[in-house]
C-alpha cells in the first residue's frame, strides 16, 4: 500500500510525502521515517532501495521532501536547522496520528544535525536511530570547505550561491549557516539512549570518518560500521549492497516486528508472516533444535507452562522458529547464546516435516557437546532442565509419549533408533 500526499509544517508550509506500507495495520506495523541530505529529495535511490530492504522485513517507510526541497514548497535557499527539525517533528507527528507505534529514523549527511536534535527531544519515543555519513559538526564542516574571506562574503551579502548540479543553483541565506552553529551536536549526542547505528565510508572526503568516530563516543549505544575505501556517495554496487545489509540487519534487530519463514512442503521459502498471528494461521514454518550431550547423558527441558504450544512438555536442550531473514544455523547461533549463554560448535544431523492439529513444521535437528556448568537457564522459557542417561531416556519416549512435543519425540527416537 502507497500514499502520496501532503501535510503541513508549523508555519504552514506544505510538504510533500510518502508513505509505504506491508500492511494495513498501522498500529501493529513498524515505521522508518527516511530523511534526505541537503539539496537531495524523497525520490533518491538511496531512499528507494531502503523502502524495498524495509518491505522484506516488515517494516513501512515515511518518505518526505524538507522544507524548499523536491516536491515541498518554498525556496531552498531558505532553509535552516530550525525548519528541517520542525518538519521532522511533523512527520513524526502525523504518523502517531495515523497510529504507528513503533517508530524510527533514518538520515543522511546534511540531515544527522536535524535528526540529533529530533532525536534529543523524542528520545525513547524513538525505536531506533541510523545515518549516513553524519557530520558532527555541520558550521566547521562549511568552514573547512570554504575560505575565510568566501565566508566573510557570505555573512556581508546574506546569500551565497550553493551549486546542486550542473544546471540547478541556490541562493543559500547566511542564516543557515548561523542555525548550524549556534546548534551544540555533541551535547544533544549524549542525550541519546536509543540504539544508534552509523555508517561512513574511509575515503570519504566530504564528510571526513573522524566525525562519525567521534559522534559515536558520544552516543551510549551506537554502532558503528566504517566502509573501506568508500567515498560520501557510496559509488560502487557492492558498497551499496554493504550498507544497506548493515541497515536491514540492524532495523530488523532494533525496529521490525519478529517475522516467521513461511515455506512449502519441499521446503522452499514461500513469504512471512508476524510470529504473533503466526500460530492462528495453516501455515509451515522451520523449526531447528539441537541435541545436547553431557558424556552419555542427553539434556532436556521442559517447556514452560505459559507456552503456547504444547505446555509442561519435554523437548530437545535448546529449540526455536526460524524467523525471517535468517538462515537455520544463523538463528541457531543467536539463540545458544540467548537460551543457554554458550555459543556451541554443532553439527547437522537430519530434517523432517512434522504436522499435527497445532503445528506444521520442517523440523531441522543438529547435534553438539557441552558441559553443564556452562548452562544457564532463561526461567520466562523453561519450567525445568535435566539430564537424561540413554536406557532411561528410550523408555520415557516408549512409556510417555505424550509427555514430549509432538517433534522432540520422533526427532528423540530417530536419533536413539527406537
Amino acid at each position: 500500500m502507497q500514499n502520496d500526499i501532503t501535510f503541513h509544517s508549523t508555519w504552514g508550509t506544505k510538504l510533500s510525502w510518502i508513505l509505504t506500507s506491508p500492511s494495513e495495520n498501522f498500529s501493529e506495523t513498524p515505521l522508518m521515517i527516511l530523511c534526505h541530505w541537503f539539496s537531495s529529495n524523497k525520490w533518491r535511490t538511496t531512499y528507494l532501495d531502503i523502502e524495498k530492504h524495509m518491505l522484506d522485513i516488515g517494516v513501512a517507510t515515511f518518505r518526505f521532501d524538507f522544507f524548499g526541497h523536491g516536491e515541498s514548497w518554498w525556496d531552498l535557499g531558505d532553509i535552516t536547522l530550525t525548519e528541517a527539525v520542525d518538519d521532522t517533528l511533523q512527520a513524526f507527528k502525523l504518523m502517531k496520528e495515523m497510529w504507528f507505534e513503533k517508530i524510527g529514523l533514518f538520515w543522511s549527511s546534511f540531515g544527522w544535525c536535524t535528526a540529533l536534535n529530533v532525536a534529543s527531544q523524542l528520545n525513547e519515543q524513538l525505536y531506533c536511530l541510523v545515518c549516513k555519513c553524519p557530520p558532527s559538526d555541520y558550521a566547521q564542516q562549511k568552514e573547512r570547505k570554504l575560505w575565510k574571506e568566501w565566508m566573510k562574503r557570505w555573512q556581508e551579502e546574506w546569500t551565497n550561491i550553493y551549486e546542486m548540479s550542473r544546471w540547478r543553483v541556490a541562493h543559500l541565506k547566511y542564516a543557515y549557516y548561523e542555525d548550524m552553529k549556534n546548534n551544540n551536536v555533541h551535547e544533544k549526542a549524549h542525550k541519546i539512549t536509543i540504539p544508534t547505528l552509523i555508517v561512513h565510508g574511509t575515503a570519504d572526503q566530504t564528510v571526513l570518518p573522524r566525525h562519525s568516530e567521534k559522534t559515536a563516543e558520544l552516543i551510549p549505544d551506537c554502532e558503528l560500521q566504517l566502509v573501506e575505501w568508500a567515498n560520501h556517495r557510496f559509488d560502487y554496487p557492492w558498497e551499496r549492497l554493504l550498507i544497506n545489509w548493515f541497515f536491514k540487519k540492524f532495523i530488523n534487530k532494533h525496529l521490525a516486528t519478529e517475522q516467521i519463514t513461511l515455506v512449502d512442503k519441499n521446503d522452499n521459502e514461500i513469504w512471512r508472516l508476524p510470529k504473533s498471528s503466526f500460530f492462528a494461521s495453516e501455515h509451515i514454518h522451520r523449526w531447528v533444535h539441537m541435541i545436547l550431550k553431557d558424556w552419555e547423558k542427553i539434556l532436556l527441558q521442559k517447556r514452560s507452562k505459559t507456552k503456547k504450544l504444547y505446555p509442561d512438555t519435554w523437548t530437545f536442550g535448546v529449540s526455536w522458529t526460524v524467523t525471517y531473514w535468517k538462515s537455520c544455523e544463523e538463528v541457531m547461533h543467536c539463540e545458544n547464546l540467548e537460551e543457554i549463554g554458550v555459543d556451541y560448535d554443532v553439527t547437522y544431523l537430519f530434517k523432517f516435516f512434522e504436522e499435527d492439529e497445532f503445528d506444521r513444521s520442517r523440523t531441522y535437528v543438529y547435534e553438539a557437546d557441552y558441559a553443564w556448568e556452562e548452562f544457564i537457564i532463561t526461567e520466562d522459557d523453561i519450567s525445568h532442565v535435566e539430564r537424561f542417561e540413554t536406557d532411561d531416556l528410550k523408555k520415557l519416549l516408549v512409556d510417555s509419549p505424550n509427555s514430549f512435543t509432538p517433534d522432540a519425540l520422533r526427532g528423540l527416537k530417530q536419533y536413539l533408533e527406537i
